[in-house]
């Protein structure tokens, strides 16, 4: 994947940014944890310049907004200082997707404070769970909204669901071009796993490449 991802930047200078788990349970059931990379595996990650990160959740099993705030907030911490360890602050994510797409407003001063600038909402119909009408038709018509002084942006295009397109790649930036023209951007995200699927790669770098040519990749 990350070799995929850095010939993809060579090529268009589009950056992609990773959201982590604090811990894991690999397949010989033991807990791994983020902070057990070593500094070898920090100064790889800190060298993929075109590479930023960000935190997702302590672990695939917990959705941050099941949480505490003691426990998120533990958690989150955790995260961000693990992700210190191998990013250097360019290479911190300013928009980030919460496992579950956890909207975590309560914790606005908390992102803030680690540079956050906005959560991501789902992709899906319902748009948002945790807003009133009005953040929710702004989410439908901007892609943004601002609630208790934190940002929100919505997800748009999940690769994995797009997978016909990988036959026809024009359709697939055909999509792109809808939401650009409604927001102004366009979101598009997929799973670490859906990666080695060769079809979504072809998505992601026909997505890159369109956005090459429309002069649209972010910094």
């Amino acid at each position: 994947m990350l070799a995929f991802l850095a010939e993809l930047h060579a090529e268009t200078g589009v950056k992609s940014d990773l959201y982590l788990f604090l811990q894991t349970i690999a397949a010989d059931g033991r807990t791994r944890h983020l902070k057990e990379l070593s500094g070898a595996a920090c100064e790889m990650l800190r060298s993929a310049r075109h590479l930023r990160y960000g935190p997702h959740a302590r672990d695939y099993q917990t959705a941050p907004h099941a949480e505490t705030v003691y426990e998120v907030t533990q958690g989150m911490t955790h995260l961000f200082e693990n992700i210190e360890r191998f990013s250097t602050p360019d290479q911190r994510s300013d928009w980030v997707r919460l496992h579950y797409f956890s909207e975590l407003h309560e914790l606005a001063s908390f992102w803030t404070r680690h540079n956050v600038q906005a959560l991501m909402t789902t992709d899906k119909p319902a748009v948002a769970y945790r807003f009133g009408q009005q953040e929710i038709e702004e989410l439908t018509s901007t892609g943004k909204t601002e609630f208790n002084g934190l940002g929100f942006v919505r997800s748009n295009l999940r690769l994995e669901f797009f997978l016909e397109d990988a036959a026809d790649p024009e359709r697939f930036c055909a999509r792109m071009d809808d939401h650009l023209a409604r927001q102004g951007f366009v979101t598009i995200f997929t799973h670490e796993d859906d990666l080695n699927d060769e079809r979504v790669r072809k998505l992601v770098a026909a997505a890159a490449r369109h956005a090459q040519e429309l002069g649209i990749i972010s910094d």
